[in-house]
C-alpha cells in the first residue's frame, strides 16, 4: 500500500463518507426502520475503519482522527436531515407532535460518533514509538473535540426544547381555535333551530286559528241553512193542508148543497136533477182527489230539491275543509324543509371554521 501524505486523508474517506451520508438520506427521506438506519451508518464506519487499520504503517494523527470526524460528520449529517425533513418540509400537524423519530435518528448518529472516537483511541493505543509531545496533543485534541461534541449535543437539545415549546404553545392555540369555532357555530345553530322552531309554533298557531274560524262559520252557514230548509219546508206543508182544508172545505159545501139538491129533487121528484146532481158530485170529488194528488207530488219535489241542498253543502264543507288540511300539510313541509336547510347550513360553517382555523394553525407554524 502506497505511503499517504502527512496533511492528507486516505483516499476512501470521501467515497465511503459521501455513500453513507447518501444512504443515510434516502433512508431518512423514505422513512425506514431505524434498525436499517443503524446498519447503513455504522457499516460504512467499520469498512473504513479496518481500511485504516491495514495501513498500521502510515498511521498519523490525521489518518486516525479522520475515523472520529468519520462518525462525527455521519452526526451531523443525519441531524440536519432529520430536521430539515421533519421540521423544515412538513406542515402537518401530526409529523410536528411526534418528536420520538427525531430524537432516535439523532440517537443513531450519536453513536456513531461515539463509535468512532472509541476506534480512534483504539488506533490511538496500537501506534509505536510515539513521542510524549504528540501523545499530549493526541490528549488535548481529544478533550477538545469531546468538548465540542458536548457543546453540539447541548445546543440541539436546547433547540430541540424551544420547538417541543413552540409545538405546544400552537397546539393549545390550534385547539383554542377550533374549541371556539365550534362553539360559535353550535350557538348559531342553536339560534337558528330556535327562531324555526318559533316559526313553526306560531304558523301552527295560524292555521289552527283559522281553521277553527272557517268551521264556526262553515257551522253557523249550515245552521242557518238547515233553519231556511225547515221554514221553508213548514210553510210548504202548511200551504199544502191550508189548500187540502179549501179543497175539502169546498167538498163539503158542495156534498152539503148536493144533498139539498137532491132532497128537493126527490120532493119535487125531479129523478134527472138528482143524476145530473150526482155525476157533478162525483166529478167534484175526482177533481178534489186529483187536487190533493198534485199538491202531495209538488210536496215530495219540494222535499227532493231540499234534500239535494242539503247534500251539496254537505260536500262543500268536506271539499273546504280538504283543502284546508292540505294547506296546513304544505305549512308543515316548508316548515321541515327550512329546518333540513338550516342544518345544512350549520354543518358547512362548522366545516369552514375548522378549515380556517387549520389554515391559521399551518400558518402559524410555517
Amino acid at each position: 500500500m502506497s505511503k499517504q501524505p502527512t496533511n492528507s486523508l486516505p483516499k476512501p474517506f470521501l467515497p465511503i463518507l459521501a455513500f453513507a451520508s447518501i444512504t443515510s438520506i434516502a433512508i431518512i427521506w423514505f422513512n425506514l426502520h431505524i434498525l436499517i438506519l443503524g446498519f447503513f451508518i455504522f457499516t460504512p464506519l467499520i469498512v473504513y475503519f479496518f481500511y485504516v487499520k491495514k495501513s498500521a504503517k502510515d498511521l498519523n494523527y490525521n489518518t486516525i482522527d479522520s475515523v472520529y470526524y468519520f462518525g462525527f460528520s455521519l452526526t451531523i449529517v443525519t441531524l440536519a436531515t432529520s430536521a430539515i425533513i421533519h421540521f423544515g418540509l412538513s406542515s402537518e400537524i401530526e409529523d410536528l407532535q411526534n418528536l420520538n423519530l427525531v430524537f432516535s435518528q439523532f440517537g443513531i448518529g450519536l453513536l456513531v460518533t461515539c463509535l468512532g472516537l472509541i476506534l480512534r483511541l483504539f488506533l490511538l493505543a496500537s501506534m509505536s514509538k510515539e513521542t510524549e509531545d504528540e501523545e499530549q496533543n493526541a490528549r488535548q485534541s481529544l478533550i477538545q473535540d469531546i468538548s465540542e461534541l458536548r457543546e453540539e449535543i447541548t445546543g440541539f437539545a436546547s433547540e430541540l426544547k424551544d420547538i417541543n415549546v413552540s409545538l405546544k404553545e400552537q397546539q393549545n392555540i390550534l385547539n383554542q381555535g377550533i374549541i371556539q369555532g365550534l362553539k360559535e357555530a353550535t350557538s348559531e345553530l342553536q339560534n337558528q333551530c330556535k327562531q324555526v322552531q318559533d316559526s313553526l309554533i306560531e304558523n301552527q298557531k295560524q292555521k289552527n286559528l283559522e281553521l277553527a274560524d272557517y268551521q264556526s262559520e262553515l257551522q253557523k252557514s249550515l245552521f242557518e241553512r238547515m233553519q231556511d230548509m225547515n221554514q221553508e219546508v213548514y210553510n210548504n206543508m202548511q200551504k199544502a193542508n191550508e189548500s187540502h182544508m179549501d179543497y175539502v172545505k169546498k167538498s163539503q159545501e158542495q156534498l152539503i148543497n148536493l144533498a139539498k139538491d137532491v132532497g128537493k129533487s126527490i120532493n119535487d121528484l125531479e129523478f134527472h136533477k138528482v143524476a145530473q146532481s150526482a155525476k157533478k158530485s162525483v166529478q167534484l170529488v175526482s177533481s178534489a182527489y186529483e187536487d190533493m194528488q198534485q199538491n202531495i207530488t209538488n210536496f215530495n219535489d219540494e222535499m227532493q230539491k231540499i234534500s239535494k241542498q242539503y247534500t251539496d253543502i254537505h260536500k262543500q264543507h268536506q271539499q273546504q275543509l280538504h283543502s284546508t288540511m292540505q294547506t296546513t300539510k304544505a305549512s308543515v313541509e316548508s316548515v321541515n324543509d327550512a329546518l333540513t336547510e338550516v342544518a345544512n347550513k350549520a354543518s358547512d360553517h362548522m366545516k369552514k371554521q375548522k378549515s380556517v382555523v387549520t389554515s391559521r394553525s399551518e400558518q402559524r407554524v410555517g
